[in-house]
């Protein structure tokens, strides 16, 4: 269960960085 949580945690935070990449 943890494993999941830190993924989920990376994917947010590498789509908030890719959207901010794009503006």
């Amino acid at each position: 269960m943890r494993n999941f949580f830190l993924l989920n945690t990376i994917l947010v935070v590498t789509e908030s960085f890719a959207q901010q990449e794009e503006e």
